[in-house]
């Protein structure tokens, strides 16, 4: 009998023990009730990567408010930390850039002098060129250029070749130190025959 006391005694304190230890609540769902899927995430990066790092287009384009955002980039948790994780490998101002570096050399290789004068001017630094390189430029090098200008900001007045040789002898005459119009035509390479 004696060792069915203790067994109960020893009840009774364990009893006594658990009621005095605090009470778990049930666990909270993860994220709480305002989480936000993993869709909503990837629709924000495919839209930061497509506008180049423009937080509110891409917060726009996932239906989520900027806070939001910043909240996920502070968070520890293991969802938001893949997410900071691809948002650092996006570098959508690289892409950018390159973007705009592919451009550029486009109109290098077509013989655009803005665009060579511009890669000169800042990669070709170690070379000797930079800021001076405009100062240096001949008379028919800049007449050359404004009329590259000219003909990309008014495209509707040099359609025809009559237009175009029109306006070509207008620049080489009206420079400063006036040119020859074939001279021009050939820096430009245009085929003055062709006119």
């Amino acid at each position: 009998m004696e060792g069915n006391r203790s067994d109960e005694t020893k009840r009774r304190r364990a009893v006594t023990k658990m009621s005095s230890m605090p009470q778990l609540s049930p666990r909270k769902r993860r994220g709480g009730h305002n989480a936000k899927s993993s869709d909503t995430r990837q629709q924000f990066l495919y839209a930061f990567e497509k506008s180049f790092g423009n937080i509110s287009a891409s917060c726009e384009y996932a239906g989520i408010d900027r806070r939001t955002y910043y909240r996920w980039v502070a968070s520890g948790s293991r969802v938001n930390l893949k997410f900071q994780k691809r948002l650092t490998e996006l570098r959508p101002k690289e892409k950018q850039l390159d973007i705009a570096e592919g451009k550029l050399m486009e109109r290098v290789y077509q013989g655009d002098m803005r665009a060579i004068e511009l890669i000169l001017r800042t990669r070709g630094r170690t070379r000797g060129y930079g800021e001076q390189i405009k100062a240096s430029l001949s008379v028919l090098d800049r007449v050359a250029l404004a009329f590259q200008d000219f003909e990309r900001d008014h495209p509707e007045l040099v359609q025809t070749f009559e237009d175009k040789w029109k306006w070509l002898v207008r620049f080489a005459n009206g420079a400063k130190t006036p040119v020859e119009p074939e001279q021009l035509a050939g820096r430009l390479g245009i085929n003055p025959a062709a006119f």
